[in-house]
């Protein structure tokens, strides 16, 4: 909610480098874990896996910002796990 109501001001430069690294290591982190799954089968073969994590982060992002700004839209609790499921399914390898 803080960056919908936050104008990222020079005194607040700090912060906003410390969310811009954070995002920027969850993003390896994922997109190194995409990467293994896809050597071990378990992600389909033509995943990529920097639009994957990208993706992946764009959905979450997504739907926490819907969510916030208009928490009757749907139920986070109810439609969250089933939204990251269907993801998961699209880049899921079927043998």
């Amino acid at each position: 909610m803080v960056n919908f109501k936050t104008e990222w001001t020079e005194e607040l430069e700090p912060v906003l480098k410390r969310n811009r690294q954070l995002g920027r290591e969850v993003f390896n982190i994922l997109k190194k874990d995409i990467i293994r799954l896809k050597r071990r089968g378990f992600i389909a073969d033509h995943v990529d896996p920097t639009r994957t994590a990208i993706a992946a982060l764009a959905l979450l992002e997504g739907v926490i910002a819907l969510w916030l700004f208009d928490p009757g839209l749907f139920s986070l609790k109810t439609q969250a796990e089933r939204l990251v499921d269907d993801f998961l399914k699209g880049i899921k390898c079927y043998l």
